[in-house]
């Protein structure tokens, strides 16, 4: 699991900037797309569900500081949050595991389980 200390303001997770709010728990960061095929390649039950694909680091501090979260879709302008429990939730009832051809992990979630969330600046 990631060891980084999560702090208020600027971090660097797995080698990506995030964001993190104390006040409001939530961890912020971006991608630059969405993950298209999600639920094809992941054989969810949905094979047509579009997904987010994460970095695992990023995800693993997450999972260890209990905070929510929210990223920021690049090529959308599109931002997306998510409760820490319902996050939990989908990676343990699913499999959510992919590993790029340069070889980063991520953790892929179904946009179903994220929520649309206006323009935001801290990242």
């Amino acid at each position: 699991m990631n060891q980084e200390l999560l702090t208020p303001g600027n971090n660097i997770i797995a080698g990506q900037k995030t964001f993190f709010n104390p006040e409001n728990k939530t961890l912020y960061f971006s991608i630059k797309e969405a993950f298209h095929k999600a639920g094809r390649l992941l054989n969810w039950e949905d094979p047509t569900s579009e997904g987010l694909g994460l970095n695992k680091g990023i995800i693993d501090s997450v999972m260890k500081y209990k905070v929510h979260l929210v990223v920021k879709v690049e090529t959308e302008e599109k931002w997306y949050w998510i409760y820490f429990d319902r996050l939990e939730n989908f990676i343990q009832k699913n499999n959510t595991e992919y590993i790029l051809p340069s070889g980063m992990k991520l953790n892929v979630i179904s946009l179903d389980v994220f929520s649309p969330l206006a323009m935001h600046t801290e990242i």
